[in-house]
């Protein structure tokens, strides 16, 4: 998984706001695994 507690810090200290979301089920046709990075 790539590292963004670094970018997270930077937009919590500009008073930014963002959303951090983690996709843990899938079904059908998808990309990815569920916890895939």
């Amino acid at each position: 998984m790539r590292d963004i507690s670094t970018q997270l810090a930077q937009w919590h200290a500009r008073g930014e706001d963002f959303a951090l979301a983690t996709v843990v089920r899938t079904w059908r046709s998808s990309p990815r695994m569920p916890g895939a990075s």
